[in-house]
């Protein structure tokens, strides 16, 4: 969802997007044909994303983060990519399932702080950083 409002909004000059499933298949709904997925929407991405990946995560095969990658590459998007070496939903303590990894949460979240530092702090002043239309 954060990656969905970064790209329909074009104000939106940060998102941290965790373990965003479904990119790569198109799985989450485009319930009006005339609204592109995410994947193919990316050089509408005006702010900067963060996303953040478990390379162990089973909703997301490992080639296909390959491809998501690549079209965030092919899209001249700006974007930071972070694997670590664990599970989908690893930064839910939710109890029981085995995937939360607290050491692993702490630096996803740092880089999470540090990116709206960075850009909702100071970015504030036009940095360059973020494309802006003149529509």
């Amino acid at each position: 969802l954060a990656l969905r409002a970064a790209l329909a909004v074009p104000e939106v000059r940060a998102a941290a997007c965790f373990f965003a499933t479904d990119i790569h298949n198109r799985g989450l709904g485009a319930p009006d044909p005339s609204v592109p997925h995410s994947i193919d929407s990316l050089d509408n991405l005006n702010g900067e994303a963060l996303m953040v990946w478990g390379n162990q995560d089973t909703h997301i095969p490992y080639d296909d983060l390959t491809t998501i990658r690549n079209a965030f590459r092919a899209a001249n998007a700006n974007f930071q990519w972070l694997e670590f070496n664990a599970a989908h939903a690893f930064m839910r303590d939710n109890g029981g399932k085995g995937r939360y990894d607290p050491a692993i949460s702490h630096l996803a979240w740092e880089a999470a702080f540090e990116l709206f530092q960075r850009r909702l702090t100071f970015g504030l002043v036009d940095d360059g950083l973020t494309r802006i239309r003149a529509d």
